[in-house]
């Protein structure tokens, strides 16, 4: 839960992470897609953690990862930071 009170809650058999802010339904704000390890993909999401900066941390288990959703990040600039750290490694 976040300082807001956003509660996120992830999916192992969905593969998924949705958020649910107070009197709204729930949001897939990651994940999703099917099972995989794109950036709009997990396998097996476990552990959630979100920072002073409202940054979601989430460990991709079976992708050996752990995904940062930073707050007003859109999906396309996220997918570009994926591809230059595929890049560097």
């Amino acid at each position: 839960m976040d300082k807001n009170g956003d509660l996120y809650v992830s999916n192992w058999k969905k593969n998924r992470v949705r958020r649910w802010k107070r009197g709204e339904k729930g949001t897939v704000i990651v994940g999703g897609n099917r099972q995989g390890d794109h950036f709009n993909q997990l396998n097996y999401p476990t552990f959630l953690s979100v920072d002073q900066y409202y940054s979601l941390y989430v460990s991709d288990t079976e992708n050996h990862r752990v995904m940062k959703l930073m707050k007003g990040v859109q999906k396309k600039e996220l997918l570009l930071l994926v591809e230059m750290i595929k890049e560097v490694v």
